[in-house]
């Protein structure tokens, strides 16, 4: 989830919709943030038995912007991205779900107001090769409707990239040095057999 995106989720671990649940009766935010599997190309899934992965050190706050709670106890919701954050320690747990002290002073920029200066057309041509490589299809009237910043938050959610790569566009540092680095991510034949560079993320406690 990047800001200004919209993620659905269907929620049904009871963890999960313990959390959902707090979060409505306090401010409606809820943090999202991806898994690290060391030993896994981050390509997979992750392993239905390994509770407590490892996380990357940043992630994107979300608030809920639309739930609905249905007759068997899960949670249909919309995240709608806020602002990003970087961990600073795992707090101890509340009613089995994972709970971080968290460092937004980095991702101020997040609450910009002006359009980024982003070559739409760049990004919509490189996107065209993409997509028919890999037999994507795409709205074209919903893509125009798109301001160049939404676009490319957009697409760096929905492509089919790997974690590694999700998490560098992620962390980039502006919506202008995103736009780059998804041009270059389309612009590459990924193999997940070829792996990628090894990442460590930091010990949290």
């Amino acid at each position: 989830m990047l800001p200004g995106t919209f993620l659905p989720l269907n929620v049904f671990e009871e963890r999960y919709v313990n959390m959902v649940r707090d979060a409505l009766e306090g401010d409606r935010r809820i943090g999202m943030i991806q898994p690290w599997i060391p030993g896994l190309d981050n390509w997979g899934v992750p392993p239905l038995d390994l509770k407590e992965p490892e996380l990357y050190p940043v992630g994107c706050c979300g608030q809920i912007h639309q739930h609905e709670l249905q007759a068997d106890g899960r949670y249909l919701i919309v995240l709608e991205g806020i602002m990003r954050f970087r961990i600073l320690r795992e707090l101890e747990p509340v009613r089995n779900y994972r709970r971080v002290e968290a460092d937004f002073t980095e991702f101020e920029i997040d609450r910009r107001t002006d359009e980024p200066e982003i070559d739409r057309q760049a990004v919509l041509s490189v996107l065209d090769g993409f997509a028919r490589q890999r037999d994507l299809e795409f709205d074209p009237d919903l893509l125009a409707a798109l301001s160049g910043g939404r676009l490319v938050n957009s697409l760096s959610t929905a492509l089919p990239f790997g974690a590694v790569e999700k998490q560098a566009l992620l962390e980039a540092r502006t919506p202008e040095d995103r736009a780059s680095l998804l041009v270059t991510l389309m612009g590459i034949d990924f193999d997940p057999a070829n792996g990628h560079e090894p990442y460590s993320p930091p010990t949290i406690h």
